[in-house]
């Protein structure tokens, strides 16, 4: 089967870098526009309250953003938007009687400079690039030509971030990050935004042979001029916001040097973005269940992060099937769900949650030890508690097991989520030059209203995709 790659955008950068600092220190530099079109209209940022920290990706105001493989030139990709109120796939373009086909949309980008995540939020799409991502092939000749390729007609790669309207009008370059030139440098990425700034990391590779010694910096960049303001010099991974804070984990392990190294621990730390002060949150002690022969533990009780909103700290408890919301800082306990897949000696168990507007998605792995053969479940529950529900929605039923459909959005009471595959015979050239019959593997997206989904009613509207997109 062929699977061509696309980035439902969560994808974060496969190679970037980057490094910046203060506006115009440490090689960032504010961009300049990378059309002639007229800047987004972003909101005035000097003096302006920066409201709450909300957590970036692809999910805002009631659309999904996704970029995928132009169907008339591998060389660039589609930028669109899966909108949700009209039931359909949009390309990111206001051109009037664009027909979307040729480099001069504005919807179209060029994959050789690697789009590594794309990101919105409050009306504005951002495209976070790498540099020199596809100069890695082991191929010296063909890096060679691509190297002279994007010289010629796009100047020195650098890693940087695009911003467009939601309808793709007004794009421009916001800032770029010169000072790094190889995808084996470093890493950029969009971790959050408020209505003044994105905040970005970026990984520094400074021993190729040695990733413990990576550093990871964290940036606030102002979303209308492109400055650069440097944060913290080396972080953790973010995980969540809530408020004007930035949470990070700080992981204890034990068995560090054997095979059986896990998370004795967690401290929460939060960074507040306005004054650059830490303070601890929640400290967690870990606590597991029995271990198979292999070494692989029925479950245990531990701190997570939900994906999606992201702003929920949760105690998942998988011997007991329980999951706790937690205050951050205090650690009280704000909800409780119940009513989760419990592991057992002879079972794992694992889950993992996705933060709707009004719910959790846990979608729950039960493995019984010594099979590679799992059974995956898919459960809402309410972001107030209670108990959760199964969802009995299937993408593919088969011989071998389920696989439950996935849920990644919620707006106005339906859920969007993907729903099912298309498979169609395709023709592929192998390296020998020789055409091959193979399989053309297509994802197909749906909205589908929450109380058909806890019915288990296929009450779906899908989306027609646009060509290239979701394969």
């Amino acid at each position: 089967m062929n699977k061509r790659i696309v980035w439902p955008v969560a994808a974060l950068l496969a190679a970037a870098l980057a490094g910046c600092g203060a506006a115009g220190a440490n090689g960032a530099t504010a961009g300049t526009g990378e059309t002639a079109a007229a800047p987004t209209a972003a909101p005035e940022t000097a003096g302006a309250p920066a409201g709450s920290l909300r957590w970036l990706d692809e999910y805002d105001a009631g659309r999904c953003y996704m970029v995928g493989w132009s169907e008339q030139d591998n060389a660039y990709a589609v930028a669109a938007a899966y909108d949700y109120a009209a039931a359909a796939v949009q390309p990111l373009c206001s051109l009037p009687g664009c027909a979307h086909d040729s480099p001069g949309c504005e919807a179209w980008r060029r994959i050789t400079m690697g789009v590594g995540q794309i990101a919105a939020d409050g009306g504005e799409v951002f495209f976070c690039y790498s540099s020199g991502g596809l100069l890695n092939s082991g191929d010296a000749a063909a890096d060679a030509e691509l190297a002279a390729w994007q010289a010629e007609h796009e100047g020195a790669p650098v890693a940087h971030i695009d911003v467009c309207r939601a309808d793709g009008s007004g794009r421009r370059r916001l800032v770029e990050f010169p000072a790094l030139e190889d995808s084996e440098a470093g890493t950029l990425q969009m971790w959050a935004a408020d209505d003044r700034s994105l905040y970005v990391t970026v990984r520094l590779t400074n021993d190729p042979a040695d990733s413990g010694d990576d550093t990871r910096a964290l940036y606030a960049v102002d979303r209308r001029s492109g400055a650069c303001t440097e944060l913290a010099p080396n972080v953790d991974t973010p995980v969540f916001v809530s408020g004007r804070g930035l949470y990070l984990f700080e992981y204890e392990l034990e068995g560090e040097g054997t095979a059986d190294v896990r998370d004795k621990g967690v401290q929460v730390r939060r960074l507040d973005v306005d004054t650059g002060a830490w303070s601890d949150g929640v400290h967690h002690e870990n606590s597991w269940g029995p271990a198979s022969p292999q070494g692989l533990s029925s479950g245990g009780c531990y701190l997570t992060a939900a994906g999606g909103g992201a702003r929920s700290l949760l105690r998942a408890d998988t011997m007991n099937g329980t999951l706790e919301v937690l205050d951050p800082d205090s650690g009280e306990t704000l909800a409780a769900v119940t009513g989760l897949p419990a592991a057992a000696e002879g079972t794992h168990v694992d889950w993992q949650c996705r933060e709707l507007e009004n719910w959790y998605a846990v979608q729950s792995f039960e493995l019984p030890w010594g099979s590679s053969e799992g059974v995956e479940r898919l459960f809402l529950a309410p972001r107030t508690g209670g108990a959760a529900q199964e969802v009995k929605l299937y993408q593919y039923v088969s011989a071998r097991g389920t696989d439950p459909i996935y849920l990644y959005d919620e707006w106005n009471g339906r859920l969007f989520c993907h729903a099912a595959y298309r498979e169609t015979p395709a023709t592929m050239l192998g390296k020998d030059g020789v055409p091959y019959a193979t399989s053309d593997i297509e994802d197909i997206y749906a909205l589908l209203p929450v109380e058909s989904a806890l019915a288990g009613a296929d009450d779906c509207t899908y989306f027609t995709n646009w060509p290239g997109l979701a394969r």
